[in-house]
């Protein structure tokens, strides 16, 4: 598990116009940066990032932000593997805990019968309809 101290040091030391310049033509517009949204599409620009908060938001989509979630939302990546990308990306050395509150093994035999005794369930229910056993549930 990654330390909060490294996720915080990654969201203040990551520059979000360069991350998301890389997939959206931002334009100086004041203290901002606009562009088209990368989540949706549109004509005109409601995409905007501020540099000094290393955050994002669209007007368009209501998506908002900082730099990690952007590259969670634009890669499709995990919240650890966002923030192991931007350390890289960005020459942050990151620390990890040896967290006692990790998640418990998944017992994957238990998760298995539990799920086909819950199959068998519902496409018995779904076969016994009104009209007869075998017709489609409507």
């Amino acid at each position: 598990m990654i330390a909060q101290e490294s996720i915080e040091r990654v969201k203040a030391d990551s520059n979000i116009v360069d991350v998301v310049s890389e997939t959206v033509k931002l334009r100086r517009a004041g203290m901002y940066y606009s562009g088209l949204c990368p989540f949706h599409s549109e004509r005109s620009p409601s995409f905007f990032v501020r540099d000094s908060s290393n955050s994002y938001i669209c007007y368009g989509c209501g998506a908002s932000g900082n730099v990690i979630s952007f590259v969670m939302a634009n890669s499709a990546m995990t919240f650890p593997d966002a923030v192991e990308y931007l350390a890289g990306r960005f020459g942050i050395e990151l620390k990890y805990d040896n967290a006692k509150t990790a998640a418990p093994a998944v017992d994957r035999e238990k998760l298995y019968s539990v799920c086909s005794a819950a199959h068998l369930f519902f496409r018995r229910s779904l076969m016994q309809v009104k009209g007869g056993v075998g017709e489609f549930a409507q």
